[in-house]
């Protein structure tokens, strides 16, 4: 059974261009249906999240493809709400980040694609850390 997804191109505020995707019943189209259908949620329930669903969702973000597969990034799992108020700037102040039970920070680590691309001879081809 195929099913058509709507994909909107712009914000609230713009008027919306629509494109519509014919999706088949396999796998990679599944999973392309769940990035075109996906929801940001920025309101949250006063419920913990489960530190099994947290470990779960942790190790398969890290079996995920990388370039070199050196896994660029380190996540920090901060649920403290006094350490979330401190990790806030960080975060420019968004309120959804002192409202989230826990919040994960992901922070790219530049140093280690340095070292990777020196050790093959090879130009980082990024200035600053906004790269």
């Amino acid at each position: 059974m195929d099913a058509k997804v709507q994909l909107s191109m712009g914000t609230a505020k713009q008027n919306r261009e629509k494109s519509t995707f014919v999706l088949n019943n396999n796998t990679a189209d599944k999973n392309m249906k769940n990035l075109l259908t996906r929801r940001t949620i920025r309101k949250y329930a006063e419920k913990e999240v489960d530190q099994q669903l947290l470990n779960r969702l942790m190790d398969e973000a890290a079996r995920t493809q990388t370039m070199g597969n050196l896994q660029l990034y380190s996540v920090v799992v901060t649920r403290s709400q006094e350490m979330k108020q401190r990790l806030a700037p960080a975060h420019f102040n968004q309120p959804m980040v002192t409202a989230a039970p826990v919040v994960l920070t992901v922070c790219a680590d530049f140093h280690r694609t340095t070292r990777w691309c020196e050790e093959r001879k090879a130009r980082p081809g990024y200035d600053n850390f906004l790269s």
